[in-house]
């Protein structure tokens, strides 16, 4: 017996219209945009999300975008903090048509809920007023953020080896977050030690290329206070959480003199 099975997808690219509290400016043959948007967004952690907008007036007329600005906002109520700020790029400025696009590292580290999305207008003298989504004229719309629909792994690389520069010891570079788009993404360093005692930096750069020219940064680690690992007879695996949007990452050791230990290992996790 032969099975012809059939699934359906649904396209993930949802559309919105947003109210001016104003008259439309779009001619009489342009045609009318629902004035209301009633529906809860989804978006999908893992993936880049795309939101198409139009804007109409009060008389239900599209709002020409030409030479304005269309500002969306996406916060955490209970906290208080902005996820993002962006402007969305007009498709089709003379009938009030943009869109907006959510990079997929816009909600890596934002846990799944609910979270509010409002918009802003700045027009050409440079006033700037709210924008509302649904017949309750609500400045703020809810979106739903979801787990990802493609699972998701974090790439792991071994630092066990060390070049000798004048007393200190430098790894070779290895891919930082933005390499694999998570611009200002948490990552993650252990330090592997027996009996160590010295000082483990981690530094990193936007350099697309490393050259001998390059310019490092020292990076601190979450809520410390100083970018520099001290460790004094230290046995056992030391972890650390960082943020940091950088090209490369590298680390930097200087052994005590009364080190009488290894550091066989420093394992990254972006």
């Amino acid at each position: 017996m032969l099975n012809n099975d059939m699934a359906t997808l649904n396209t993930t690219i949802p559309t919105a219209s947003l109210n001016y509290a104003g008259a439309g400016t779009g001619h009489s043959l342009t045609r009318h945009a629902p004035s209301y948007t009633d529906q809860r967004i989804v978006w999908f952690k893992g993936v880049d999300n795309l939101l198409d907008l139009t804007v109409t007036g009060t008389d239900r007329r599209p709002v020409s975008l030409l030479n304005k600005e269309l500002t969306v906002t996406l916060w955490d109520t209970i906290t208080g903090t902005t996820i993002f700020r962006r402007r969305a790029i007009a498709t089709v400025p003379e009938n009030g048509q943009a869109r907006l696009t959510v990079f997929a590292r816009d909600l890596m580290t934002t846990p799944s809920g609910i979270y509010k999305l409002g918009a802003t207008f700045v027009d050409g003298n440079g006033l700037e007023t709210a924008l509302t989504w649904n017949r309750a004229m609500q400045a703020g719309f809810d979106i739903e953020i979801k787990d990802e629909v493609i699972p998701t792994s974090r790439t792991t690389v071994a630092v066990d080896s060390w070049t000798n520069s004048g007393g200190n010891y430098f790894s070779s570079a290895v891919n930082g977050p933005s390499f694999y788009r998570k611009d200002s993404t948490l990552f993650s360093v252990a330090l592997y030690a027996n009996n160590y005692t010295g000082a483990v930096k981690v530094q990193g750069t936007l350099d697309e290329v490393v050259t001998g020219n390059t310019l490092w940064a020292d990076l601190k680690p979450q809520d410390a206070s100083s970018p520099i690992l001290t460790l004094t007879g230290y046995t056992g695996i030391d972890p650390y959480n960082y943020y940091g949007g950088v090209r490369w990452l590298r680390t930097v050791r200087a052994d005590s003199p009364s080190n009488a230990g290894t550091l066989d290992k420093i394992l990254i996790r972006v």
